[in-house]
């Protein structure tokens, strides 16, 4: 039989081992992390509108101009959140697709091979459960912040969401006249009487 004290060590040692283990089961839980495999990213072009309330997202559409990276390839697999869609169109027409748990897969019309370049356009609407945050800042004023880091983004923007899938973006921005939208980037312009604002980042 062991001595008390070394007992005593062997049991903290497994509480240890037991709290390591534990602790390590809700980083195997996240969401799993993406590669550029099959096609990479080119260009986003986001547009976005709020509702009156700026509760949610009326409308919003995005095309992503992409090139494919391998031969046959017959689906573009993105990252996407639980937002409602509306359509996905490429090169005018209607395409098929599929959900799974944070994941969009778009059928390809006919099979894509390496070099060849294209652009999926997803337009949906709805609240994200995450990304873009809809809350009452300090003042008690109603907002929507974009709060990406580290691959929240997919929540409100269809998106290879991967800090190594580079891309760039452009967005317009339409909202209620009296709020005001603020945007690191190129500014473009102004336009339309419920404060349309143009952004190029």
């Amino acid at each position: 039989m062991l001595p008390n004290h070394k007992l005593r060590k062997i049991q903290r040692a497994a509480l240890v081992a037991l709290f390591v283990v534990l602790s390590a089961l809700p980083i195997f839980a996240q969401r799993r992390e993406r590669t550029i495999e099959s096609w990479k990213p080119l260009h986003y072009d986001v547009n976005l509108a709020f509702n009156e309330q700026l509760t949610e997202i009326s409308t919003a559409r995005t095309e992503i101009s992409l090139e494919i990276l391998k031969q046959n390839v017959t689906k573009i697999d993105l990252d996407f959140g639980e937002m409602a869609i509306d359509s996905i169109v490429i090169a005018g027409a209607p395409v098929q697709f599929d959900r799974t748990s944070e994941q969009l897969n778009v059928t390809l019309p006919r099979a894509a091979n390496r070099g060849d370049k294209l652009s999926v356009t997803i337009t949906y609407h709805g609240r994200p459960k995450d990304g873009l945050i809809f809350a009452k800042d300090r003042d008690g004023k109603q907002s929507a912040t974009g709060d990406n880091w580290p691959n929240r983004v997919h929540q409100w923007i269809p998106t290879l969401d991967h800090p190594s899938a580079k891309a760039t973006a452009s967005f317009t921005i339409a909202a209620p006249r009296r709020y005001q939208v603020v945007a690191n980037g190129k500014f473009i312009n102004t336009t339309g009487q419920c404060g349309h604002l143009a952004l190029e980042i």
